[in-house]
């Protein structure tokens, strides 16, 4: 019969290995997802972030090394932590001086574009942290074991805190920049591997005899200072939101209004050329008041013009400002023969491109 602390030393180690196959899982799955180009297993929500290749092949590592870290195979997991704290370093110093130690390359060979290849910085030291922590669990000093811990714990605030923004509602918008962006996946690898860590450093501390206690707070300091760095681009992408509303129903407003104050002009033309086919034609005179009328009623006209059959522009109000436009031909030009053309043969208002009257 096993005794409680074995029994507890399985669950853990029950734990550590779920955590590392479902980080490796979902390496797996979206390094998948990229060969047919399948959205849903790299990002999990069509128009998500999709995790990118080189996160996903460090997920896959990251797994890897800590379901080794348990059956205490100390050489391959040592090797692919190390592994993984160098291609966390190319990328943080790709992030800081633009120095790309030849990833590019990577990406070129596996026909990726740079923006599907590369991990964001909040994932590289991530990443980085994952690995120092894999590393120094075969150090035998106690600190090791709380620092490890620590580490863990960044993984798992970066994880929760990033489904925390998810699930907020704001999806569209929490992709915040190019520097803090996680992918779904990402966030539940990061979620378990934080938590892979964190039990691992619980049961080297039983195996050390050290008090865990005094890590509790260097947890909680590092899961808090994370958390606060999400709730941030929380409440800022939660503003961008309103404001990008409070756009939206201005501009619909202004929408509206100036589509009913073209209408309102469209409806007064309309009127003035049912006025002209009824009587068969209107006096100059008349035709004048009435083109004054609508010039003066609706404001926003440059001037109003009869043009003859041959699309010959015969008379103007107001006619002095205008007076360069007097016997113009709407026809010598394809975007004004076009337009008068329409409506001449529908007997509609036609609105053409953007033209210069003279």
């Amino acid at each position: 019969m096993s005794s409680p602390a074995t029994s507890k030393s399985n669950y853990i180690k029950l734990l550590i290995i779920v955590s590392g196959a479902i980080s490796a899982a979902a390496g797996l799955f979206a390094l998948y997802g990229w060969t047919g180009d399948n959205h849903l297993f790299t990002a999990l929500i069509e128009g998500a972030p999709r995790l990118h290749f080189l996160p996903a092949v460090s997920f896959v590592i990251a797994g890897v090394s800590v379901v080794l870290t348990v059956i205490k195979r100390k050489t391959p997991a040592v090797i692919l932590s190390y592994l993984l704290i160098l291609i966390a370093v190319f990328e943080i110093l790709h992030f800081a001086v633009g120095h790309q130690a030849g990833i590019d390359g990577f990406a070129v060979i596996f026909g990726f574009e740079e923006s599907e290849f590369h991990m964001t910085l909040i994932g590289s030291l991530a990443f980085l942290f994952v690995g120092l922590a894999i590393a120094a669990r075969w150090r035998t000093k106690k600190r090791s074991a709380i620092v490890s811990g620590s580490f863990g714990a960044f993984s798992l605030a970066c994880g929760l805190g990033t489904l925390l923004a998810y699930s907020s509602g704001y999806l569209e918008h929490m992709k915040w920049n190019p520097s803090t962006e996680l992918s779904i996946p990402g966030a539940v690898a990061f979620l378990v591997l934080g938590v892979a860590i964190i039990a691992q450093s619980s049961h080297r501390q039983m195996n050390l005899r050290t008090d865990w206690k005094h890590f509790v707070p260097v947890v909680l300091l590092v899961v808090g200072l994370t958390l606060s760095f999400v709730m941030r681009h929380y409440f800022h992408a939660k503003d961008v939101v309103s404001v990008q509303n409070t756009v939206s129903i201005e501009l619909r407003s202004l929408s509206k209004t100036i589509e009913s104050e073209i209408n309102d002009r469209l409806v007064a033309n309309e009127r003035m050329a049912r006025r002209w086919a009824v009587h068969g034609g209107t006096e100059r005179p008349e035709w004048e008041k009435d083109a004054k009328r609508l010039y003066r009623d609706y404001g926003g006209y440059q001037a109003v013009e009869w043009v003859d059959p041959d699309y010959k522009v015969r008379w103007i109000i107001p006619f002095e400002p205008n007076k360069r436009a007097l016997g113009l031909d709407l026809g010598a030009t394809p975007n004004r023969l076009w337009a008068v053309k329409k409506a001449k043969e529908t007997r509609k208002s036609v609105v053409s491109e953007p033209i210069t009257l003279v």
